[in-house]
């Protein structure tokens, strides 16, 4: 289609025309567009710093990120990986397949798989983490199991969920520190989800966490550990001020 314009030159300004497509946010025929471009003699798509890719990837244009990964001269990790960062960012789910599935981007290299999945987790995009996690080269349980606690804090259901299906994350890390975010938040969701999981184990500290919600004077939350039978059975749980409270409600 350029072609059919003596005029024009998609190289010129350093191949503007396709760092210009790569840059608009309406995504409807830009690909089939990006793609008529790479079939132009001399149109360079890793021109200034790959930037083509790298703003299409922050739009979430995961359809113009396909094509252009077409062309071996695009690198996907251009300026520390700046195009799935971006991703991750947006939340677009697609893109971040798209780019993990080239064989030269690597999460795993200088523990980039950390950042992306704190990315992830600390816009709530619960597709992006999901997506990652996929990729067994990304370790959830680094650093510290930092994954886990972010998700527990913000209360993110189905992060946590896929979260504890990865054995190599230990929801029971640093005396129960998922727990106790949770707890101090308010996550009752969390707290549901990591009490279920056989490793966690609320009595742990002396009750700690019967303590922080006491502290917060959190009755679902103290209800909601009580519903334990680890709690509920345990010596200590009687001098609950909140259990006292509540017992006398009902």
């Amino acid at each position: 289609m350029f072609k059919s314009d003596p005029k024009f030159d998609p190289t010129s300004w350093n191949n503007y025309a396709i760092r210009r497509l790569c840059s608009i946010k309406v995504f409807s025929g830009i690909s089939s567009e990006v793609e008529d471009l790479l079939r132009v003699e001399n149109v360079d798509p890793s021109d200034c710093d790959n930037y083509a890719i790298r703003k299409a990837s922050k739009l979430g244009n995961f359809l113009a990120v396909r094509g252009l990964l077409t062309d071996k001269r695009v690198d996907p990790c251009a300026k520390n990986n700046e195009a799935l960062k971006g991703a991750c960012k947006i939340g677009c789910a697609d893109t971040v397949y798209e780019l993990l599935s080239d064989s030269r981007v690597d999460p795993s290299i200088d523990n980039l798989h950390a950042t992306l999945l704190e990315i992830a987790i600390t816009n709530n995009h619960s597709e992006v983490a999901y997506e990652l996690l996929r990729d067994k080269r990304v370790d959830p349980s680094v650093p510290n199991n930092k994954p886990i606690v972010l998700a527990s804090q913000m209360n993110l259901v189905q992060t946590i969920i896929d979260l504890l299906a990865d054995e190599r994350v230990d929801p029971t890390y640093n005396n129960n520190e998922c727990l106790r975010v949770a707890c101090e938040n308010s996550c009752y969701d969390a707290v549901e989800l990591l009490l279920n999981d056989g490793r966690v184990d609320p009595t742990r500290n002396e009750n700690e966490v019967l303590a922080i919600a006491d502290k917060n004077m959190d009755f679902e939350m103290v209800d909601l550990l009580l519903g334990d039978y680890r709690l509920n059975s345990h010596p200590r749980a009687d001098g609950s001020p909140c259990r006292k409270k509540l017992k006398t409600i009902m």
